[in-house]
């Protein structure tokens, strides 16, 4: 994946790592697109014990009306929640949660297009905490899963937050 430039808002780059200081509310980060595979639900069924035949039986998954099998909740939400690691690079402290809203399913073979914007920040003595909401569509542009993830973002050194 080549460097990802933000959408819309103050331009930010992904990969770079980002401290508390150069993150601001309403920052958006784009450009991480992954394809969900059947390899890849295979390997989450198996990964997690989730047996449900809509995951691994194409016909289970028509029988209920789905053109392929679906995506299990978790790799759905490891796939959403994963660019949060290149947008704190080196500057992450800590993941503190994920809240986890799954709006639509995600079949083998849809484009995940995920979007992440910082929607609220506190500093604290150790590290700031920094809040943002991420959205999940497919390519049909509907809105298949949408995350609120607290991260604990590290102070540049010689900030007077960070002492």
């Amino acid at each position: 994946m080549s460097e990802q430039t933000a959408l819309a808002g103050s331009e930010k780059k992904l990969l770079a790592g980002h401290y508390y200081e150069d993150l601001s509310v309403g920052d958006k980060f784009g450009g991480y697109v992954v394809t969900v595979t059947e390899g890849m639900i295979s390997a989450a069924c198996g990964l997690f014990l989730d047996i449900a035949a809509l995951h691994r039986d194409k016909e289970a998954a028509r029988e209920a009306g789905f053109d392929s099998l679906i995506a299990p909740g978790t790799l759905t939400a490891g796939l959403v929640i994963a660019p949060i690691a290149l947008v704190a690079g080196d500057a992450s402290a800590t993941h503190l949660e994920d809240h986890v809203k799954f709006r639509g399913p995600v079949l083998a073979g849809d484009t995940l297009d995920v979007t992440l914007e910082v929607t609220r920040m506190e500093p604290k003595s150790n590290f700031g905490l920094v809040e943002f909401t991420i959205h999940a569509v497919n390519g049909e542009r509907r809105l298949v899963a949408e995350v609120v993830t607290l991260m604990g973002h590290k102070y540049k050194a010689g900030t007077p937050s960070a002492t």
